[in-house]
């Protein structure tokens, strides 16, 4: 559906919350929230609907959000998808505890690498690491 547009945001409260504007219809609504353990210091989507989280504690976790790229509204949904969202989570950890996780970013789409499943990720250790996720 046109009109569904999505927004990631968390920080200190250990949270990352969901929320999807639907423009068409002028309204918002919070449609899903992800716990976490640390303070949360970047957020970065793909073009597939994954929503990488990286956190205080060296902590990286990839959430599988694409059922938003339905074109549906949440509302419309079976809320099953959200539960999906949250299982469906990969954590990579760095030096746990002692290296926070401070930039994130997806390499874009290029005519070597035909996916968006490359992440790069850096951090208080002054570590950058690329992590293919295919």
């Amino acid at each position: 559906k046109k009109g569904l547009q999505y927004l990631a945001f968390g920080g200190g409260n250990k949270t990352v919350a969901i929320l999807e504007f639907r423009t068409h219809e002028q309204i918002w609504e919070s449609v899903l929230q992800i716990p976490c353990k640390a303070h949360i210091n970047d957020l970065v989507w793909n073009g597939k609907g994954m929503l990488c989280i990286g956190d205080d504690d060296g902590i990286v976790s990839v959430a599988d959000l694409s059922y938003l790229k339905s074109g549906k509204a949440v509302s419309e949904m079976n809320y099953n998808w959200q539960r999906q969202g949250i299982i469906s989570q990969l954590k990579l950890t760095r030096n746990l505890g002692r290296n926070g996780i401070t930039s994130l970013c997806w390499h874009p789409k290029c005519e070597l690498r035909n996916n968006q499943d490359l992440l790069a990720v850096g951090g208080t250790d002054g570590i950058f690491e690329l992590i293919d996720l295919t």
